[in-house]
């Protein structure tokens, strides 16, 4: 993503010629997507970490990220 975000996602969009986008990474992925709007449905996965430190995936001003739960699977 060398160009950003905004050019890597049109490039996916392209390449998927009208299909879904699914885009995979960590916090700061999910949230350089969610700062620009461009998120439509977030599939969070989440993976409990014992020792070591990670990136709060809502940190930040206003720390919103998520409308509403569509659904879960425990």
């Amino acid at each position: 993503m060398a160009d950003g975000i905004t050019s890597a996602l049109a490039r996916a969009r392209e390449a998927a010629g009208g299909k879904d986008v699914q885009i995979s990474g960590g916090a700061d992925t999910v949230r350089q997507f969610n700062a620009a709007g461009l998120l439509d449905e977030l599939q969070l996965h989440i993976a409990p970490v014992i020792l070591g430190a990670g990136v709060r995936l809502c940190a930040g001003p206003g720390g919103r990220l998520l409308a509403g739960l569509i659904s879960r699977t425990p």
